[in-house]
């Protein structure tokens, strides 16, 4: 007896049902291997673990003057890094829940 299986079709069909368990909407148009993708980015930004982190600025770091309307903004990211508070907010929106 010869048995025909498809594991790729069946991780596939997985992934989406995972997806959706998550309720993470996505269009029938698009490719599912780039949904398996953002959804594999998802979980890893999710289980992003809350620590205190250290943060070093390299020498030639610097905030051209145009942008320094942007150094609050800078500093309120450095606070949150050095605090281990939620980076959420700062990561790629690509990945929509």
């Amino acid at each position: 007896m010869l048995i025909k299986m498809d594991f790729r079709t069946d991780w596939k069909n997985e992934m989406i049902n995972r997806i959706k368990s998550e309720g993470i909407k996505f269009s029938q148009s698009e490719q599912i291997d780039s949904y398996i993708i953002r959804y594999i980015t998802y979980l890893r930004k999710k289980g992003i673990t809350l620590t205190q982190r250290n943060i070093y600025k390299s020498k030639e770091f610097y905030l051209p003057i145009e942008h320094i309307d942007l150094q609050s903004n800078l500093n309120e990211l450095i606070v949150t890094i050095k605090r281990g508070a939620d980076l959420s907010d700062y990561i790629s929106k690509d990945v929509k829940k």
